[in-house]
């Protein structure tokens, strides 16, 4: 895989620019399943719907390349993950949906083992963290974020009126495992 990333970060743009047939198909595939599971699991997307947005965002990728609004990628699939979350961000604001906390998702990057690494550490101390979180905040982030339940499950699971207070609590407990985390790592970085 890190063969096969850097081998895109070093061709990407000359391939895309003689319009390397081979290359483009290759890639479209390599970045594939990745992308449409990202979409399933993060965003509830249908099948139908990730490649759609899979197809257009690669598209996109080809034609700000070919338009020479991008000339170098350090992370192409950085660059193409923020792409498809635009896209999705579009599709989102086109069916009348609301996307929750999209700016804070995480976008996977196998090509950069230093940033996944920190990624894993830091997921890692919040998981601790949330140890010394009482219920219901633990329960509910971990239903949330680690069990991908959508608000409506959560409120019923967990006993609340709707998926409105689910939103508002989750917030609240966002807010307090910010500061909790902060300290933690402030606390471990004096030792």
């Amino acid at each position: 895989m890190i063969k096969d990333a850097l081998y895109i970060r070093k061709n990407l743009i000359s391939k895309v620019l003689i319009n390397d047939e081979e290359f483009l198909r290759w890639l479209y595939g390599e970045w594939r399943n990745d992308f449409r599971s990202w979409c399933e699991k993060k965003y509830q997307l249908t099948a139908s719907e990730s490649s759609e947005i899979y197809q257009d965002a690669f598209l996109q990728l080809f034609m700000n390349v070919r338009e020479r609004k991008v000339s170098e990628l350090e992370h192409p699939r950085t660059y193409f993950f923020g792409i498809g979350k635009n896209l999705i961000r579009q599709h989102y604001k086109r069916s009348g949906k609301q996307m929750e906390d999209l700016d804070n998702v995480e976008i996977p990057d196998n090509a950069d083992y230093l940033t996944n690494r920190l990624q894993t550490e830091q997921r890692e101390e919040v998981i601790k963290v949330l140890n010394y979180f009482g219920d219901p905040c633990r329960k509910l982030l971990l239903m949330f974020y680690y069990e991908q339940y959508s608000h409506e499950v959560i409120a019923e699971r967990m006993g609340y009126k709707n998926d409105q207070v689910v939103k508002k609590k989750k917030s609240l407990c966002m807010s307090e495992l910010r500061k909790l985390w902060k300290d933690y790592r402030l606390k471990n970085t004096q030792q």
